[in-house]
């Protein structure tokens, strides 16, 4: 009855499986984390750009809308 309630040796204990599945989350969640720091790094120095181009399109969309309510397509509205 006392070699049925012990473990197999293939097997680890729920203490050391416990501890692996933290250092895979920990190891996990540093890669996210440089991941997001090398976007943000490539990404600023064309932020201006970006916001740039936002408002412009903000600013355009009532001119598109207006142009295809007239029939012209929504492609060669959004050229003009």
């Amino acid at each position: 009855m006392a070699d049925e309630l012990r473990q197999p040796a293939d097997e680890p204990t729920p203490d050391v499986t416990a501890r692996v599945a933290l250092i895979e989350r920990s190891i996990l969640a540093l890669l996210v984390v440089g991941l997001f720091i090398g976007v943000l790094t490539i990404v600023k120095p064309f932020t201006t750009a970006i916001l740039f181009g936002a408002a412009l399109a903000t600013a355009a969309w009532p001119m598109r809308q207006g142009l295809v309510g007239h029939g012209l397509g929504r492609g060669p509205s959004a050229a003009l």
